[in-house]
């Protein structure tokens, strides 16, 4: 998988935070662990979906094993691929949760099941810091494309002000970590400028309620 890498970044994550840990087989323990599978996959496919390539999502699951509505370990693709995220892995009477770095699986007629990742569903708070870029490599500043991140983000301002009469009570910070997650998109992920600058004006109209620019 193209973004094996997330997968891994997504299980240490829920390790470290006691989500994901050891089940002793009971023969009850199916669910426990399949949440522990989910959790992991809605991570892995929202950090895809928001640093890497916004066609990987998740697959609508809401018969047999699922997680809140979705696969527990499928990832899903606009085009119909799809991969498995994660696989059991017993050692005597203890079943862990474990990453997989799985080949692309096709169907098509999976595709009206793809939906769109969230930080809620990924089990996340606060502002969603982008892992060091690969290979030793920085993101460069520039200035021309800084101008205009900002300059469509006093858009969003005065679209906030039209609809609620008051001025956006923004957070610096929030802007100057989208305007990252932009640059991030643009020199690493591989996205063109308008695309990329579009996204992450739409995920700060998200933030205050804002309807998305198309």
């Amino acid at each position: 998988m193209d973004y094996y890498s997330q997968i891994e970044r997504a299980y240490n994550e829920l390790v470290s935070e006691g989500v994901i840990f050891p089940v002793q087989i009971t023969g009850h323990e199916a669910e426990q662990v399949d949440d522990m599978k989910g959790i992991l996959t809605r991570r892995a496919a929202y950090y895809i979906n928001l640093q890497n390539n916004p066609a990987y999502g998740l697959l609508e699951k809401t018969s047999g094993a699922n997680s809140y509505g979705y696969s527990t370990d499928l990832i899903m693709v606009l085009n119909g691929d799809y991969y498995d995220t994660c696989r059991d892995q017993v050692e005597g009477n203890m079943v862990s949760v474990v990453p997989m770095n799985s080949g692309a699986q096709h169907d098509e007629e999976l595709i009206p099941r793809w939906r769109m990742p969230t930080k809620e569903l990924a089990g996340l708070e606060g502002p969603i810091p982008h892992p060091p870029p690969p290979n030793g490599s920085t993101i460069p500043y520039d200035e021309s494309k800084a101008v205009d991140f900002g300059l469509g983000i006093n858009q969003v301002n005065e679209e906030y002000k039209a609809i609620h009469g008051t001025n956006i009570p923004y957070d610096p910070g929030m802007i100057s970590v989208m305007s990252t997650r932009a640059a991030w998109d643009y020199y690493v992920g591989g996205l063109d400028w308008e695309t990329s600058k579009n996204k992450h004006l739409n995920e700060y109209r998200t933030e205050y309620g804002l309807p998305l620019a198309p």
